[in-house]
C-alpha cells in the first residue's frame, strides 16, 4: 500500500531537484523546443523518446524524436508539454514556459519509483475483473457499469455525493497518450513506469495536485486505465488504496 506523504514528497522532488534547468529565448515564441537529456551525473544521454503534445496546428500528429549521442534534441512543432521517456529512467514531463527553447533535462534512474504489481494470490479475493487486471471493490461501494462499442468502464461510487473512480478497458496501452490538460492545470504531477515482477514495463502511473490543491491520478495498464480528478487529498486516500491493490489476473486462477 502506498504511503500518501511520501509519494507527494518523491514528486515535488521530481520537479524541484531535478527537472530543468531553461534558457528563454531573446524573441518571440519559437517554433521548436530543444535541450538536452543528461542522467543523474550529468552524462549525456543517447536514444532517449522525446515527444510533444498535439499542438495546436494541422495536422495534429504528435512528433517524437530521439536524443542524439550528446543527448541533445529538437522537437520542430509548437508543443506545451514534453515526455522523456526511456525505460531505464523514471519518465517525466515537463510543462514548456512561454518563450523557452532550450531545456537542460536531468532523468532520474526508476528503480526507485516503479510500482511493481503483482500476480493475483489463490488468497486473494476480487470481485471486479477487467482485461487482465483484478480490482477489490469495498462492499459498501456502488457500481456503475458503462458500454461502448469497443470499450467498456465502471464508475465506482465510495458514497451518495462522492466523485467517481473510473475504471475501463481500452486500446492496448499506448505510452505516447497523456492528458496533457490534466499536467497543465496543476501545481505539481509526477510519473513512474509499472512494472512486473520480471522487470517489464506494463504501463505508467501518473498523478498531481490541481491548482485548487484537489488531487488527480491517472493508471494506464496494459488494456485498463483507472483514473479520478477533482479529489480532496484526505479522500483520494481511499481512491488510491482501491487502485494500488490491483494484481494482475494470471492463467488457473480463480475468477
Amino acid at each position: 500500500m502506498r504511503n500518501e506523504i511520501l509519494v507527494r514528497g518523491a514528486f515535488l522532488i521530481v520537479l524541484s531537484a531535478m527537472i530543468l534547468s531553461a534558457l528563454p529565448s531573446d524573441g518571440g515564441m519559437d517554433p521548436f523546443v530543444g535541450g538536452v537529456v543528461v542522467a543523474e551525473n550529468g552524462q549525456p544521454l543517447e536514444g532517449i523518446n522525446v515527444y510533444g503534445s498535439n499542438g495546436n496546428r494541422a495536422p495534429f500528429i504528435r512528433e517524437i524524436v530521439k536524443t542524439d549521442k550528446d543527448g541533445h534534441f529538437r522537437l520542430e512543432q509548437p508543443v506545451e508539454v514534453i515526455h522523456i521517456r526511456a525505460e531505464a529512467f523514471r519518465p517525466l514531463a515537463v510543462v514548456v514556459q512561454p518563450g523557452v527553447s532550450d531545456l537542460r533535462v536531468v532523468l532520474e534512474e526508476d528503480a526507485r519509483n516503479n510500482w511493481v504489481i503483482h500476480a493475483c494470490s489463490n488468497a486473494q479475493t476480487s470481485n471486479l475483473l477487467i482485461g487482465n487486471v483484478k480490482f477489490s471493490i469495498p462492499k459498501k461501494a456502488k457500481r456503475k457499469e458503462h458500454h461502448a462499442e469497443d470499450a467498456s468502464s465502471y464508475s465506482i461510487y465510495f458514497s451518495k455525493h462522492s466523485l467517481p473512480l473510473e475504471l475501463g478497458s481500452t486500446a492496448l496501452y499506448d505510452s505516447y497518450v497523456h492528458d496533457d490538460h490534466w499536467i497543465l492545470k496543476s501545481t505539481y504531477f509526477g510519473e513512474r513506469w509499472i512494472k512486473d515482477t520480471s522487470d517489464h514495463i506494463l504501463g505508467m502511473d501518473a498523478e498531481g495536485e490541481a491548482k485548487d490543491r484537489t488531487r488527480w491520478r491517472l493508471v494506464a495498464l496494459r488494456d485498463v486505465t483507472a483514473s479520478y480528478e477533482g479529489i480532496s487529498a484526505e479522500s483520494a486516500k481511499q481512491y488510491d488504496t482501491l487502485i494500488d491493490a490491483a494484481c494482475i489476473n494470471v492463467p488457473g486462477d480463480p475468477q
